[in-house]
């Protein structure tokens, strides 16, 4: 690809389970202004690349040049990164390693969160009714 061709770069390697979108801005914009810095969830780094989309694209090549120097540190941890494809207007170019199971995504529970919150529910008013009643044992022995 020719350099300058590229307004966007993704992140390969370097994310640590600590590194967030505040900090990826801020190691990335000692190069050039950043429109849009997107991390995904701990959860999803395994399957899904950040990315950083610059204002000009001669930004961005100069910020993917410094990464391939070895010259890019988020977290204590060198950043690699590459030019990130189908960025356009109705691109649906997510970043995405691939491999999905497709179909809704979960959370890491496999309960759907509307029985979780039932079960919350539940939980809560027994701890309230167990509540109660060793009030009303403490005091019938407190009386005697």
């Amino acid at each position: 690809m020719a350099q300058g061709s590229f307004d966007s770069i993704e992140i390969v390697e370097g994310l640590t389970e600590y590194s967030n979108r505040v900090n990826l801005k801020s190691v990335f914009s000692q190069f050039g202004e950043v429109e849009v810095c997107w991390v995904p969830p701990p959860n999803q780094r395994q399957d899904v690349f950040a990315f950083i989309r610059f204002r000009n694209r001669e930004t961005a090549a100069t910020a993917l040049q410094a990464c391939q120097n070895g010259a890019v540190f988020l977290d204590g941890m060198f950043v690699k990164a590459r030019p990130r494809q189908n960025t356009g207007p109705g691109s649906k170019g997510t970043g995405s390693k691939g491999g999905g199971k497709g179909g809704r995504s979960r959370s890491s529970s496999s309960t759907p969160p509307r029985l979780r919150a039932m079960e919350r529910r539940r939980r809560e008013q027994r701890d309230r009714r167990s509540r109660s009643r060793d009030r009303r044992r403490r005091d019938s022995r407190g009386r005697r």
